[in-house]
C-alpha cells in the first residue's frame, strides 16, 4: 500500500517499479513523475510526504523544463513555479538562457529532456545551471542504460531531418547517413532521442557544466516512489 507523494490517493500495487509505470489510481502519474516531485519537496527542505500536505509558499520559485502535465499542475499548486516548452508557449531553449532567467530560480526541474537535445548538450547543461541562485538545485531525469559507456545515437552531428519514421542526418565530416530504426519517445516538443546515458558519464557531464554536485533522487515506498538505482533521477546542485 502507497499513498500517491502528487494527489495523495492511496494504492495498491507491486514493491518494485519501472520509471515510467506503476500509475497512481487517482492521478496516473508514473514512478518518474513521482520521483521528480518526492526529490523537489525534500531538496527544499521538507520531510517526506505528500505534495498535497504542504502549505503553498509563493517565495519558493522553480521553473520546469518539459516537465509532464500530472507534476507541472500540481507543482503550481504549491510554489512559484511555471513549465516551459520547446516547441510551444512558455517557450525556453536552455542552450540560450534569456538575461531575465538567469540566476532567477531556486529549483528547475528538467523531466526526460538532456537525451532529446541534438548538438550541444554541454550547452544545454551549463543553461539550466545558469538558471539557478546560488545554492539552488535542479531534478533532472534521463533513461539509463545499464551497459558500459554512453550511447551517442548520431556521433557528431550537424544537421538532421525526420521523414515519417526515417532520420537523415549529417555528421561534422559531411558523411550522410539514414537512419531507419529511431528512437522516439511520448511527450511533445523534439521526441527524436539522440543519446543514452550512463550513470557514471551522466554525472561527469553534469560536474563539468556548472554544477558542484549530484546524487541520486529520493526514494520513499509508502509515497510511491520505491528505490530503482538504475532509473536516472538526480538532484544536482549549483
Amino acid at each position: 500500500m502507497w499513498n500517491c507523494v502528487l494527489c495523495t490517493t492511496r494504492n495498491y500495487g507491486k514493491a518494485k517499479f519501472d520509471r515510467e509505470s506503476a500509475p497512481c489510481r487517482g492521478c496516473s502519474s508514473t514512478w518518474r513523475a513521482r520521483a521528480m516531485a518526492l526529490s523537489i519537496i525534500t531538496s527544499l527542505g521538507y520531510e517526506p510526504k505528500c505534495l498535497g500536505e504542504i502549505h503553498p509558499d509563493w517565495s519558493r520559485v522553480g521553473i520546469g523544463i518539459g516537465d509532464d502535465v500530472e507534476l507541472s499542475s500540481r507543482l503550481s499548486s504549491k510554489f512559484f513555479y511555471s513549465n516551459t516548452f520547446f516547441d510551444a508557449f512558455p517557450y525556453l531553449d536552455i542552450r540560450k538562457i534569456p538575461n531575465i532567467a538567469y540566476k532567477a530560480f531556486e529549483f528547475v526541474s528538467c523531466s526526460d529532456v538532456l537525451e532529446h537535445i541534438d548538438v550541444d548538450l554541454n550547452k544545454a547543461i551549463r543553461g539550466v545551471s545558469k538558471l539557478l541562485k546560488p545554492g539552488g538545485f535542479a531534478v533532472l531525469s534521463v533513461p539509463i542504460r545499464n551497459t558500459a559507456g554512453q550511447m551517442e545515437f548520431y556521433p557528431k552531428l550537424k544537421t538532421f531531418s525526420v521523414l515519417g519514421e526515417t532520420v537523415k542526418w549529417v555528421d561534422q565530416n559531411g558523411k550522410r547517413f539514414i537512419d531507419t530504426s529511431p528512437e522516439f519517445h511520448g511527450g511533445r516538443g523534439q521526441n527524436l532521442a539522440f543519446r543514452e546515458f550512463v550513470d557514471e558519464s551522466f554525472k561527469e557531464v553534469i560536474l563539468k557544466n556548472g554544477f558542484r554536485s549530484i546524487s541520486q533522487g529520493w526514494a520513499s515506498p509508502k509515497l510511491g516512489v520505491p528505490w530503482n538505482g538504475n532509473a536516472g533521477v538526480y538532484i544536482a546542485r549549483v
